[in-house]
């Protein structure tokens, strides 16, 4: 298969090519990214802030879901 390498941003999320890439409806490709210098690895996870919000124990499905499941 012949390799090409273009240019992309990340705009909200997604990938979005700095050139138009003429590719037939629902072809497949293979993306290899290169991260920039001093970017975070894309498979790290953000440390998300935790509150305590009063919880006496955690809670269950069921007591979670108590009204609907009935």
């Amino acid at each position: 298969m012949p390799a090409r390498s273009i240019r992309a941003r990340v705009k909200a999320g997604h990938l979005e090519p700095l050139e138009e890439l003429h590719l037939e409806e629902g072809s497949e490709i293979r993306i290899i990214l290169e991260l920039p210098e001093g970017a975070t690895a894309f498979n790290e996870r953000p440390q998300l802030d935790t509150w305590d919000l009063g919880a006496m124990r955690p809670l269950t499905r069921s007591d979670i879901y108590e009204d609907v499941i009935g």
